[in-house]
This record gives structure tokens, C-alpha cells and sequence, in this order.
């Protein structure tokens, strides 16, 4: 690892080679170029005279965690959109260029890249992340996330019935895992609607998780509206990495956009699978992309400690047993999403 930026009270680190030899061209807030971007961009964060990761980055425009007061990593933030036109399901974009820069008390990474089709490049998608240093180093950490898509080259979506008004055009997404009452990063689903009115769904009892069905599916039959705001959030209970922190995003512009929840559950038992899904679904997306369109939307990524409270369950109650033992996992605080595990 390389040490690319230092503030106060905080290092960042990334693998960096030679000019071509790695995956995406790094440079500083100057325009010089540092070399390529190997593996995933890291800033420890100094608490109390030890020094915990406090924030991971893929680096193009997709996958960043968040820690919270240094204890590791739960749920992912995708820091891009996805889309599904008539030809393929656009989702993470090649990385282009990287830049990084900040002050004292931030740091900045953003990222351009493109989605291609036919070999053409038919979008652009420039992602900016600025991770802010908490207070003494301790306390929920926070991450300004923006991100623009142009598109250069006609973008008919997808005309597929159940992805029309349903699962089209994903901005944001938490992705996370929910195996049983007794494993998961996360287990509660907190949003204000588009009525200001506080939403709370317990996800054991939205899909029925002890009844001893699993099935694909959709949260909602059609994207729940949202306001300001929206939790995948984390209560005791879990026995993997028991207190990970909760994610918040913080709606600050949608420039026009309609914005609902929804979601996605695979109901897989392995708790390595990232099986729980939750985004934020552009609604009103038109049904065809033009040369020329530009989006943008600016949230605030908050990542809060666990919560110390009860969130109901679907009956039977869960028996008291695992076929993997937690000790097994109990080391992995974060995920290296460059080595695809």
C-alpha cells in the first residue's frame, strides 16, 4: 500500500504502479498524475491512539463502506446508477480516471467512467465522495455522495414487464445481508414517504424469514415514494460482526428527479452473499435516454452505530441454532471487493 494523502488525524492508502500498468490513471488535485490505481483507495482514522479503517473505496464510481467509531464494516453503499435498457443491465461503469485531493479535516475521491454498448460509450458517470474526519475521530462518519450521468448515444430502457415501474432505474443502493433473525448486517428498512409520514418495516416479518420458505423477490410490488430520507439500519441481536453500523442516506438534491424505495431479498442462507438489496428507484425515468441528457442526484451518507432495540419477527421464533459458527467470522471486519469475494 502507498500513502497518497495524509490530514489531521487521518492516512490514506491505496496500491498504486507505474503508468499503465494498473487499472485506472490516479491523480492529485494538482492533475498530476500519481501512477494506476491497483486496489481499493483506505483511510484509517486515528481514535484514541489506535488507528481503524474508517472507509473503503473501490474507486469507480461503485462499492464504498463506512465504518463507525472503528468497529468494521456491515452494509455497502453503491455509489452509482444502473439501469436496464433493451440490450443489457448497465450496473457498474468501467473506471476512466481517478482524482483525489481535500483538506485537513476531508478527504475527496471522484471518479469518472463509462457504460458501453454495442463497443460504443452510450453514458458517462462521474461520481464524487467526500469523506469528512468525525469529531475526535469517534461518532457516526459521514460521506457526501454525488453523482452525474450524461449520455452520449440513444438509450432505449428496458420495456420488459416486471421492470417497468418496478425495478428500472436504480440511483443509490445499500447492499447488505439478511440470513435469519440471528445473522444479518442488517434488519430494519426506516424511511419518511412522500406524505412526511415515517415509514418503519421489520424485514424478518416482511418476508417471513422463520417460516422455512425462501424466494426471490421485490420489497414492493411498485416503488414506495420517498421524502427526505431513508435507513437500512442495524438493531442487537446479530451474530455476525454484532455491531455494524446502520447507513442513512440524507435526500439533499434529486435536480427534479422522483425518487421511491424498493428493494430486493434472494433469501440466500449464506451469509458471504450480499443477498439484501435496498435502493433508491428513479420513478419517473423516461422510457428513452437521448444523446445529450444529463442527471444528477447529491445525497449524505451517514453511517450510525448500531441500535440498541427490538424489531419484531416473524413466528415461529427462530431456533437458537447455526449451521456455521460465528466464531468462523468473527474476523472479518471488512470486505475487498477488488478481489471479488
Amino acid at each position: 500500500m502507498s500513502e497518497i494523502f495524509t490530514g489531521n488525524n487521518f492516512v490514506v492508502n491505496t496500491d498504486v504502479a507505474l503508468s499503465g500498468e494498473g487499472i485506472c490513471p490516479l491523480f492529485d488535485a494538482d492533475g498530476k498524475q500519481l501512477g494506476d490505481m491497483k486496489d481499493l483507495v483506505r483511510i484509517n482514522s486515528e481514535i484514541s491512539g489506535d488507528w481503524p479503517e474508517s472507509f473503503v473505496d473501490q474507486g469507480n464510481g461503485s462499492y464504498i463502506r463506512i465504518s463507525n467509531n472503528g468497529i468494521g464494516y456491515g452494509t455497502s453503499v453503491v455509489g452509482c446508477p444502473s439501469f436496464k435498457t433493451l440490450a443489457k443491465f448497465h450496473f457498474i461503469p468501467t473506471p476512466r480516471r481517478i482524482e483525489i485531493g481535500g483538506d485537513p479535516d476531508r478527504f475527496r475521491i471522484t471518479a469518472a467512467g463509462v457504460f458501453e454498448e454495442r463497443n460504443l460509450e452510450t453514458a458517462k458517470v462521474t461520481s464524487e465522495r467526500v469523506w469528512h474526519r468525525p469529531p475526535e475521530g469517534k461518532g457516526d462518519v459521514k460521506v457526501d455522495l454525488s453523482t452525474t450521468l450524461e449520455i452520449l448515444e440513444r438509450l432505449p430502457l428496458s420495456t420488459a414487464t416486471h421492470e417497468v415501474g418496478k425495478d428500472l432505474f436504480r440511483w443509490y443502493m445499500l447492499s447488505s445481508m439478511y440470513v435469519n433473525d440471528i445473522t444479518y448486517d442488517s434488519n430494519l428498512l426506516r424511511f419518511e414517504d412522500a406524505d412526511g409520514q415515517t415509514q418503519e418495516i421489520s424485514i424478518s416479518k416482511l418476508f417471513d424469514v422463520n417460516s422455512g420458505k425462501r424466494r426471490d423477490g421485490h420489497l414492493f410490488e411498485k416503488p414506495v415514494p420517498l421524502g427526505a430520507w431513508l435507513e437500512l439500519d442495524k438493531t442487537t441481536g446479530s451474530t455476525w460482526l454484532p455491531r455494524s453500523p446502520s447507513i442513512r442516506y440524507d435526500i439533499r438534491d434529486t435536480h427534479g428527479m422522483q425518487l421511491g424505495v424498493q428493494g430486493w431479498w434472494s433469501g440466500s442462507d449464506n451469509p458471504d452473499d450480499d443477498n439484501l438489496n435496498i435502493w433508491l428507484e428513479w420513478i419517473d425515468v423516461p422510457k428513452v435516454l437521448e444523446p445529450g441528457m444529463k442527471f444528477e442526484l447529491e445525497v449524505g451518507v451517514t453511517s450510525m452505530g448500531c441500535i440498541d432495540r427490538e424489531v419484531g419477527q416473524s413466528q415461529p421464533a427462530w431456533p437458537k441454532r447455526l449451521w456455521w459458527k460465528a466464531t468462523d467470522y468473527s474476523h472479518r471486519m471488512e470486505y475487498d471487493y477488488a478481489l471479488g469475494k
